[in-house]
């Protein structure tokens, strides 16, 4: 599961940086909500759910292999 939403971006002095895409990391977010400042944690939802990239198959999709796919559901569905 490491591997899943793995990207590769260039950082600003031009070097090559693996981190998790904003899929990936929105499911972390839920995964993890004990864990997280409430603001920080509400914060991420709320500004993922305004973005006009957002890929929420591909949520679903991680969110279903990470077993959070029911708490992303829950908290999309009152976001958007």
């Amino acid at each position: 599961m490491l591997n899943l939403g793995l990207i590769t971006l260039t950082s600003p002095l031009g070097q090559p940086l693996k981190v998790y895409d904003i899929e990936r990391t929105i499911c972390d977010v839920i995964k993890n909500k004990n864990k997280i400042d409430k603001e920080i944690f509400s914060k991420a939802l709320k500004n993922y759910s305004n973005l006009k990239e957002k890929d929420l198959s591909k949520l679903v999709k991680y969110a279903e292999k990470l077993g959070v796919k029911k708490k992303v559901i829950e908290y999309m569905e009152v976001l958007l």
